[in-house]
């Protein structure tokens, strides 16, 4: 295909670069992405659009992929309804009072509209095209002071100052009545965003969506460029320009793809949807180890009670200098901040244990990878008061990559499970029962040990 990508840079952090007659994907280490990308792209007839499929570089299938895109809108779900939750109903139900075939992601269009109305409130303008050396003091015109820095000894525009050295006595500026920028690309993006939008919305929403991409379809406009002229590099284009067109993909990227039929996922980010996917299985095997939840504790997404224990579930609690979990105090020690995926505590009466749960989807682990990460939470959060270590009862990792073939660590509290979406359920529901016997343990281990004292 002759042409160029529209922008080197792309939605979600990837990069595309040319590779030979085709085009190389970059991501960032930390970040995994799988999906299919509908990216514009610049050629002889002017803006067309081209299907990207991004691989995963984690060990997911197809029907992976989907699970996590569904996984990702359960566990938002949950937190919506957590947030209107009661201590009389710990999760609130919505009432469903119709369906409208709205689009897909309104976080995707408002970010672009909001990007939009930024770009009219700072339109990026040209400069007067005539160069003129102005005197110094005389007004008039747009200094161009690395132009004059350079160029000025060439000229000689100088005059000897009383303490000898040399002082400029022009210098150069910019004449001629400044224009607002244009760009057609940038008009044909805006004008394909709001194209998708009249396609995706019925005639009910309509006008509640108009408001929304109402400073859209003013870019589209202002942005038009005179007919003949072409556009520059993108490589030259102002920031708010870019930033623009970035969203502009990203709403693309994510509603266009779903219309490339079944076989199209919109683009995920694999890592963070395993992590919500994770959180739902372990919601989901302890509900049916411990029956019926009950009303969540503070920071809880989920809350159990067995034999007089409350087992809490956190996604993502952050753990810094001082950090109240149930009946303790804990502290990162390592950084500033500790963010494991998952936390399951367990409390009765003074005493609280908890483990970790970590998702890493990677293609592959090695022996030491694992116990890296682990060490990272067990010997890097310590118990306020407490000088016991591990302060933490076990970490377990849950990755997509193969098993690493580790040696028997059941005594140094460290657990990995090989499991995804569509393998492994059997191995995580065993980790997680063990998870919880552990707690239970620990807890009546800590309280024996307490009435030695009394």
């Amino acid at each position: 295909m002759l042409g160029r990508p529209l922008t080197p840079l792309l939605p979600y952090g990837l990069r595309i670069e040319p590779l030979g007659e085709d085009f190389l994907v970059s991501e960032p280490p930390d970040r995994s992405f799988a999906g299919r990308l509908i990216l514009p792209f610049v050629c002889d007839d002017g803006l067309a659009m081209f299907d990207l499929d991004v691989p995963s570089s984690g060990n997911f299938t197809h029907e992976d992929l989907n699970a996590l895109w569904l996984a990702g809108r359960e566990l938002a779900s949950w937190r919506s309804r957590r947030a209107l939750a009661t201590t009389s109903d710990a999760f609130a139900t919505p009432t469903v009072a119709g369906q409208a075939p709205v689009l897909a992601d309104w976080h995707a269009l408002e970010l672009c509209a909001r990007d939009a109305d930024l770009l009219l409130r700072n339109w990026p303008t040209k400069i007067g095209r005539h160069l003129r050396w102005v005197p110094v003091g005389v007004g008039g015109g747009f200094e161009d002071l690395a132009h004059t820095e350079r160029e000025i000894g060439r000229y000689g525009y100088f005059a000897v100052s009383s303490t000898g050295s040399p002082t400029p006595t022009r210098s150069a500026r910019w004449f001629g009545q400044s224009e607002p920028v244009t760009l057609g690309a940038v008009s044909v993006m805006a004008e394909r965003v709001s194209s998708l939008v009249a396609t995706t919305t019925g005639e009910t929403d309509r006008q509640m969506v108009d408001e929304l991409v109402r400073p859209i379809h003013e870019v589209s406009a202002l942005a038009a460029s005179p007919a003949g002229s072409s556009d520059a590099d993108p490589s030259s284009w102002p920031p708010a320009f870019l930033r623009f067109v970035t969203s502009c993909m990203q709403v693309l990227a994510d509603l266009e793809a779903r219309t490339r039929g079944e076989e199209a996922v919109p683009l995920l980010d694999t890592d963070e949807l395993y992590e919500a996917w994770l959180a739902i299985r372990v919601r989901e095997s302890i509900s049916q180890r411990l029956g019926t939840m009950s009303a969540p504790q503070d920071g809880a997404i989920a809350s159990w009670v067995d034999d007089a224990i409350t087992y809490d579930l956190r996604v993502k609690p952050s753990f810094r200098r001082s950090t109240q979990l149930g009946a303790h105090r804990y502290k990162a020690v390592v950084a500033a901040e500790l963010v494991p995926d998952i936390v399951l505590s367990a409390t009765r009466g003074d005493i609280t244990e908890f483990s970790v749960l970590d998702a890493k989807a990677w293609s592959r682990m090695m022996p030491e990878d694992v116990l890296s990460e682990c060490a990272k939470y067990l010997y890097g959060l310590r118990r306020i008061g407490s000088d016991r270590l591990p302060s933490i009862a076990s970490v377990s990792l849950v990755s997509c990559s193969p098993s690493p073939g580790l040696p028997d660590a059941s005594e140094v509290k460290v657990g990995f499970v090989h499991a995804t979406p569509t393998i492994g359920e059997d191995s995580l529901r065993s980790a997680i029962e063990q998870i919880l016997a552990d707690l239970a343990e620990a807890i009546e281990r800590r309280e024996q040990e307490a009435s030695l004292f009394i």
